[in-house]
């Protein structure tokens, strides 16, 4: 199903994703990824949603984030089931292989 939700504000577009979503993909993208990839897993820290975040990690574009994802939860900032929401993997279908394991029926 393809579905184009126009919304005035990134909050009420970050509102949106919250509200209707099952997993959060983020792509290579910019600052505008990042502020919405890390607000969906920050809010999954305070208990809003308990939803995973992927990250598709098309040539390596993500590796240094999951570097660093990683250094958050050896340095303790991060705990083990916020870290084993967060998904890294190269391509898409691979992706959507693991978020379809989270879930009892099929999805994506």
């Amino acid at each position: 199903m393809t579905l184009l939700e126009i919304v005035p504000t990134l909050e009420e577009r970050k509102k949106w994703m919250l509200d209707h979503s099952d997993a959060f993909i983020s792509l290579p993208g910019g600052f505008g990824t990042l502020d919405e990839a890390f607000e969906m897993v920050t809010r999954g820290q305070l208990g809003e949603h308990a939803l995973p975040s992927g990250f598709l990690n098309l040539n390596g574009y993500y590796n240094s984030l999951q570097e660093q994802m990683k250094h958050f939860y050896r340095s303790g900032f991060l705990a083990k089931n916020h870290f084993d929401a967060l998904i890294f993997e190269s391509t898409l279908d691979a992706l959507l292989l693991r978020l379809n394991g989270l879930f009892p029926a099929n999805r994506f």
